[in-house]
């Protein structure tokens, strides 16, 4: 997705570059989209690497500082290196779902055009869920970057806890349901991954439990 947005065509006023850094900021922190459109040149700490919104801007109405990784970063501050202190970081338009529907539809079919030559890859990714706007999951919106940064921190490893604080969930429950909320790809690669019973020279032992 980012690597198409950055040379997309411009979509309500908004660049693909400067979409590109919407979204990445959006998966890389789970900000929500009123809290990207509220950031400003003041918000980022280029030294300390970190963002800050302001309480009237959140959703639990207290002020958030998170941190933002170093690459990301430098993108930003190249991004805001011509704005006054005061302006707005980004252009977030009202209609963002709509932007990003469009970027996610024709990112896909760029993705599946790649391999044309190749018939068998090309129906796979074709009925691939990859980029889809629908899912069995639902339809993708603005908030779906959140989700997904979400689940990338379960994916990767990220103790409960620190998940919760970086998505600054009231709940750990909350937290918990991105951790058992596995594709069905992982699933059947997990059950992939098990041994063929039938070609296996030796019986598995079988544990007792309790």
């Amino acid at each position: 997705l980012l690597a198409y947005v950055e040379t997309a065509p411009e979509r309500w006023n908004v660049s693909g570059h400067e979409r590109a850094l919407v979204y990445e900021l959006a998966l890389s922190t789970g900000l929500r989209k009123e809290e990207i459109a509220s950031l400003k040149r003041t918000s980022f700490d280029f030294k300390r690497l970190t963002v800050k919104i302001k309480a009237e801007h959140t959703k639990n109405k207290k002020p958030a500082l998170l941190p933002v990784k170093a690459a990301l970063m430098d993108r930003i501050k190249a991004h805001l290196s011509s704005k006054l202190p005061t302006a707005k970081a980004f252009n977030v338009p009202d209609k963002a779902a709509l932007v990003l529907q469009r970027d996610l539809a024709e990112s896909r079919q760029q993705w599946i055009d790649a391999v044309k030559d190749e018939p068998e890859e090309h129906q796979a990714r074709h009925d691939s869920d990859f980029l889809k706007i629908v899912t069995h999951r639902g339809k993708a919106d603005f908030h779906s970057l959140r989700h997904t940064f979400g689940t990338l921190l379960a994916e990767s490893g990220v103790h409960p806890k620190v998940a919760m604080d970086l998505m600054r969930h009231s709940d750990i429950n909350l937290t918990l349901a991105l951790y058992t909320h596995s594709n069905d790809d992982r699933q059947a690669a997990a059950i992939d991954g098990l041994p063929d019973f039938e070609t296996v020279k030796e019986e598995p032992k079988i544990q007792s439990i309790g």
